[in-house]
């Protein structure tokens, strides 16, 4: 029959309408006959009860479960506040405030972190870790000491170091607390250290004046939440998640992330359809299930929601073998229907599966094969063709346009025309040592396909990182990441890819290669804010970066020759990566077309000499405090341990002619 209906359909081609008129006047057909039964009317209202019921009592445990997961923080929270009531203030060296820290902590496996953070930018934090840690940053000191402390708050070890790299005042959640009155929650994060999911909680303090106090605040891991949804066994098929219904997003789930996926479309569904507030039955992938939706019970989290879907045939079997039986009488009908409708779908549906799968690739930029399709469908034919044409098209659009800026237009719908707006970025410029007198004794055909091979490799990594490829510029590469997508750590993923590009070009692979083994690049990265968008006229332009931090970076890049060094970054950009990667200060440099001197650092193999660089860190600061004389000394000795330090060398060569010039 199959066949019959193709050689039909080869001398004769219809449109698409008409076949979905076909298919659905069959399925309509065969649907009237067998829906509505007596059986399944009679039924029903039993089996909804019983699974409001069921979702109810699974609801209350939930709320029950939230409940105590949320208490400890309230509690916490109110201590504080009566410390600042009592006291009219907080001082976080008093061994009782830290007391209260460290039990609540011990006591409560949810709280990962709880702290306490004052204007001045004084901040105290207690740990649940293996042991107790408690971290004291004096502000007016300019000191962080970090105490660890046995099961038995036994104090094990004290460590004082001098400096604060962290500001609590720059933090989310304490902009957020100041900002608002009430507690103040982030979204759901990992946190950095356990790797574990959860929340900050978070409250500012005032006094009777309404004058901050400080902010007091709580990391809480949704572990407890995750294990007991984990534990709640209803059935196979049912799930029990927590969403935020308000970004529509899973908060936790039992469920893998396949099936987080097909549950999530089931939840979209209730919302689209439902006319009920919180429970109602609904229909998805041919199955009814039993759908419950409530607040979790938390003033913290008003657009949390617990919800909770159970299958109708799970929730009572007998009566759904009852209602099977009754239906008997249709399945011969069902059985011509099903077979109709198989083979038109398998006839029809093929041709457009393969269509949408090719659409998606070409949408996501990737290389494609034409389609080697046949349709009777004159429309399908035509979009076969259509979709070919179109992946050609884009296949050799993206050798011109980077896939980054391709992809942002694609995703946003935009049309690419004049446009340019402010980014925070950091920018990335390269250089190869020495690469003029090596294209001079060349053939430029294979100056050519060396650059080509060199530049593949560097594009690989920026592509990998996120970055964006602004231009090739003869043997050098400029790149910036922040744009066209925003990127929170854009200077931390430049540097990371700096470092990889690193690693690359020293591999045995490379180093192998008689010709790249020969190329030395020089970076410079720069942080700052550039105008990003197309620029250039009406006929052509480009999508690039304009403004002084371009500039500044190019200069940057420069002074690798001055330095005789490799990798370096200017203080922007050392100050958002903080202590991520090793580096090493230079010095503050005059720049062309800068009014202000640039700080210079060093970026540094992670395998370094530490007790080499301390001594380097020790010597740099007496050359900038002006201490000339001593600098030279240590700056010799140091030479003298390690010859092969460029930098060092610099440093005595410019002291020495510092002291000459005196």
């Amino acid at each position: 029959m199959e066949q019959y209906i193709k050689r039909i359909m080869k001398n004769k081609k219809i449109s698409i309408f008409s076949s979905i008129t076909i298919l659905f006047s069959v399925l309509f057909s065969v649907g009237v006959i067998t829906l509505v039964t007596y059986s399944f009317m009679k039924s029903e209202y039993a089996i909804e009860k019983l699974a409001k019921r069921l979702n109810g009592s699974i609801a209350d445990q939930v709320k029950q479960e939230f409940e105590l997961l949320v208490e400890p923080s309230n509690n916490f929270i109110n201590v504080i506040e009566t410390f600042a009531r009592v006291d009219g203030k907080l001082t976080l060296k008093s061994r009782r405030l830290q007391q209260v820290l460290l039990n609540y902590v011990e006591t409560y496996p949810q709280l990962y972190n709880v702290f306490i953070a004052l204007p001045d930018k004084s901040f105290l934090m207690a740990t649940d870790s293996d042991p107790l840690k408690m971290v004291l940053i004096e502000s007016k000191k300019n000191s962080t000491k970090t105490i660890l402390f046995d099961s038995d708050k036994t104090l094990l070890k004290s460590e004082n170091k001098t400096g604060v790299s962290y500001n609590p005042l720059e933090r989310p959640w304490y902009g957020g607390a100041i900002s608002q009155e009430g507690v103040f929650e982030t979204e759901v994060y990992t946190f950095f250290e356990s790797k574990k999911p959860g929340v900050t909680l978070s409250k500012a303090i005032r006094n009777q004046k309404g004058q901050l106090v400080a902010v007091v605040g709580i990391d809480l891991l949704l572990t407890n939440l995750q294990t007991f949804l984990s534990s709640v066994d209803i059935s196979n098929e049912s799930f029990i998640a927590i969403i935020d219904k308000e970004k529509g997003k899973y908060i936790v789930s039992k469920e893998s992330n396949v099936k987080k996926q097909e549950s999530f479309e089931m939840i979209k569904l209730f919302h689209k359809f439902t006319t009920k507030k919180d429970f109602d039955q609904i229909e998805f992938k041919d199955e009814m299930y039993y759908f419950t939706e409530s607040d979790v019970g938390s003033d913290y989290f008003k657009n949390w929601k617990y919800v909770i879907a159970i299958p109708e045939k799970e929730l009572i079997s007998e009566i759904l073998t009852m209602r099977h039986q009754s239906l008997k009488f249709g399945t011969a009908i069902l059985i011509i229907g099903c077979l109709i409708i198989f083979l038109f779908s398998r006839l029809f549906s093929r041709p457009i599966k393969e269509i949408s799968n090719q659409a998606n690739k070409i949408k996501q930029l990737e290389k494609v094969a034409s389609l080697r399709l046949m349709s009777p469908v004159d429309e399908v034919s035509e979009l076969i063709q259509s979709v070919n044409a179109l992946g050609v098209a884009f296949d050799s659009f993206v050798q011109y346009v980077p896939k980054t800026i391709v992809k942002h237009l694609l995703d946003t719908n935009q049309s690419a025309g004049i446009s340019g707006e402010m980014y925070n970025v950091t920018i990335l410029f390269t250089d190869i040592e020495g690469f003029t007198a090596f294209s001079d004794g060349e053939n430029p055909e294979n100056v050519s396909v060396y650059l080509s091979r060199y530049f593949e490799l560097l594009s690989e990594k920026v592509v990998a990182y996120g970055g964006t490829i602004d231009k090739y510029i003869g043997d050098s590469l400029m790149v910036f990441w922040g744009a066209p997508i925003r990127l929170e750590e854009h200077a931390l993923q430049a540097v990371r890819c700096v470092m990889a590009i690193k690693r690359e070009l020293e591999s045995e692979r490379v180093q192998s290669d008689p010709v790249l083994s020969k190329f030395k690049t020089r970076f410079g990265l720069h942080s700052g804010r550039a105008v990003i968008g197309n620029i250039g006229s009406s006929e052509r332009f480009n999508y690039t970066a304009i403004g002084s931090d371009v500039n500044i970076c190019a200069r940057l890049e420069a002074l690798n020759k001055e330095f005789n060094t490799y990798s370096l970054i200017s203080d922007s950009t050392k100050y958002q990566i903080e202590d991520e990667v090793l580096t090493r200060p230079l010095e503050p440099m005059s720049l062309k077309g800068v009014k202000d001197e640039v700080m210079v650092h060093e970026l540094l193999d992670p395998a370094v000499n530490k007790p080499l660089l301390s001594a380097y860190e020790r010597c740099q600061k007496l050359y900038i405090d002006k201490q000339y004389q001593e600098a030279s000394v240590r700056f010799k000795e140091l030479l003298a341990l390690n010859p092969d330090d460029k930098v060092v060398e610099y440093f005595v060569k410019k002291i020495d002619q510092l002291m000459l010039d005196q």
